[in-house]
Parts: structure tokens; C-alpha cells; sequence
């Protein structure tokens, strides 16, 4: 049964998909407002690694609005560093020092697997019915590229990798490793990612630090340039399905 009050949008919802989309989209809602766990579990493993045992971390949920108050955290020494998928931005540089970038990633375009053509860019999909989630740098490219009729905006990922799995839409604009890691367990078998997609847009992951505790950084990078040159680092992005 569902919650009391949401018994007509349960339904509802039950009669729009298959069985097997619902059972689908109920796994996802972990995911659907906060930091996957495959990230949190990679960034967690990679900081072991670096030789940190303890010390003050926030783990931010976007969902409750904790990410926007991770940087202000750490310049107030609330806490010591920002291990979490922030990207190395101009902006955020002029208050936060990064350490060297650990993973770099765009979006992924998502089609169904009855499309087996090797989209590269934007163009190759003129005419095309796309989706991205709202607030993401992603929809802003497509809706002024001027090449698709509709561009569709979904609150979350789960529920694009749904509609392009369904034939819904043509395809799917979204964070390129939670496709991956999502298409990695199963969830959506009538959905693929395309290899040949070239990002528009990309950003790096790094470790935060305040600006006047470079000794950190320092040792940081040094054991982050350690653990890429044996291979750990890969490793761990390969257990999580981020390669």
C-alpha cells in the first residue's frame, strides 16, 4: 500500500509503467535527491587511500540544500576539507584551494537501444525530442542550440533513463558516470550509452581545502600522484563503474 494521501498518485503511477519500470524507478529513488552511493563510496575509498583517518567531514545531501553550505563550512574551519563531486570552478577558486584533479567527466547521451547509430554531437540529433534534469549547466546548450522541437525537463535522472527506455524520447542528457553506473546494474535494459557522444560541457572533481592550510593540498597531491601511478586510483573508479 502506499502512505496515507498518496494512494491516487501511487496508483496512477502503478498504471503508467510496466511492472517492471515501477520496480525500476522504486530502486532509484535513493538516488533521486542526494549523492549517489557509488560516489560517496569511491571518494570515501580514494581519501583512505591519501592516509586521512579522521578529522571533520561534511557529507552533503543536495536534497536538504547541504552542498551549498559545504565551502562556507570549510572557510569558517567547521570543517578540514571537501571530499564530495564538486567541480574546480573559476568562481570557486577565488575562495577555495583544490587539490590536482581526480576525475573529469561531461554528459553522457542516453538513446534507446534500438537506436544503434554513433552520435557525436548535437547535430546529429536535429529534430530530435530530448530530456535533461532541471538546474543542471546541460539544458541551457540544448534549448539555445535551436536544433530540437522539445526539450524536456525531469526533476531527476532515474526518470529520463525511464523515458528513453520506454521510447518516450529520442534521448537523454545527463551526468555521464550515474548513467553509466545506473545502466551498469540493470535498470533500464532498453537504454544505452553512447560511446561516440562528445560532452559540451565538462568539469573536474577535486579535494577542497582552505586557502591558508596549503600543507594539506600539498600532502594531498603527493599522495594522489602516489596512488594514479599504481594504479589505485583507477581501480576504484573501475569497481564504481566510473571508467
Amino acid at each position: 500500500g502506499f502512505r496515507s494521501g498518496w494512494d491516487g498518485i501511487g496508483a496512477a503511477l502503478e498504471d503508467a509503467v510496466s511492472g517492471q519500470d515501477y520496480a525500476s524507478l522504486a530502486r532509484c529513488t535513493q538516488y533521486a535527491h542526494f549523492t549517489p552511493e557509488f560516489i560517496v563510496r569511491a571518494m570515501w575509498a580514494g581519501l583512505q587511500r591519501l592516509g586521512w583517518h579522521g578529522g571533520r567531514v561534511l557529507e552533503p545531501g543536495i536534497g536538504t540544500g547541504l552542498f551549498s553550505a559545504l565551502i562556507p563550512s570549510l572557510t569558517s574551519n567547521k570543517i578540514d576539507i571537501i571530499a564530495a563531486a564538486m567541480y574546480i570552478t573559476p568562481p570557486r577558486q577565488e575562495v577555495v584551494d583544490f587539490s590536482k584533479p581526480i576525475y573529469t567527466y561531461g554528459e553522457g547521451l542516453i538513446v534507446p537501444k534500438s537506436d544503434s547509430r554513433d552520435y557525436v554531437g548535437f547535430e546529429d540529433m536535429k529534430g530530435f525530442t530530448v530530456g535533461a534534469q532541471k538546474g543542471t549547466a546541460y539544458v541551457e546548450p540544448l534549448q539555445k542550440s535551436g536544433l530540437f522541437p522539445e526539450v524536456k525537463i525531469y526533476d531527476n535522472i532515474p526518470a529520463i533513463l525511464a523515458d528513453v527506455n520506454n521510447g518516450r524520447i529520442q534521448a537523454g542528457f545527463a551526468d555521464k558516470p550515474i548513467v553509466a553506473y545506473n545502466l551498469q546494474q540493470g535498470l533500464f535494459p532498453k537504454a544505452r550509452l553512447v560511446e561516440s557522444y562528445k560532452p559540451t560541457l565538462s568539469g573536474s572533481v577535486g579535494i577542497g581545502g582552505r586557502k591558508n592550510d596549503k600543507e594539506l593540498l600539498t600532502r594531498i597531491d603527493a599522495s594522489l600522484e602516489k596512488l594514479k601511478k599504481n594504479g589505485t586510483v583507477e581501480k576504484i573508479l573501475a569497481k564504481w563503474g566510473l571508467k
